[in-house]
């Protein structure tokens, strides 16, 4: 999935959920304590623009699979692009935060999701 500078929140976010509908993406600003932190509390707005995000931001390829665990992503989204990132799975109605299995692979949080759908 290539992510450029000229790409939106939202482009990115469209691009994701053309893999993976039974999941959503956000992003965070980073905090500034030891551990790099996302800052829960301050999602970037759907139209922020990557080169407006980050100065000299370096596009590139994310390679997403199948196999890549929730961690993964969320560490080459951080480590590769500088974004934090969080991840929701559908449950019926609503969209809850995937963080207990994080461990878990897209297709199985995706999966997941796809089996909850309300009737």
């Amino acid at each position: 999935m290539p992510i450029g500078e000229a790409d939106s929140i939202k482009e990115i976010q469209e691009k994701f959920s053309l893999f993976y509908p039974f999941l959503k993406i956000e992003f965070f600003k980073k905090g500034y304590d030891a551990n790099k932190s996302c800052l829960q509390n301050a999602k970037y707005s759907p139209d922020a623009v990557m080169k407006d995000i980050k100065n000299h931001f370096t596009g590139g390829e994310l390679e997403i699979d199948d196999t890549v665990t929730v961690n993964e992503l969320k560490s080459e989204l951080f480590d590769r692009f500088d974004l934090c990132a969080r991840l929701s799975r559908k449950s019926g109605n609503i969209w809850l935060e995937v963080s207990i299995t994080n461990h878990w692979t897209l297709k199985q949080q995706n999966d997941q999701g796809k089996e909850i759908l309300p009737y």
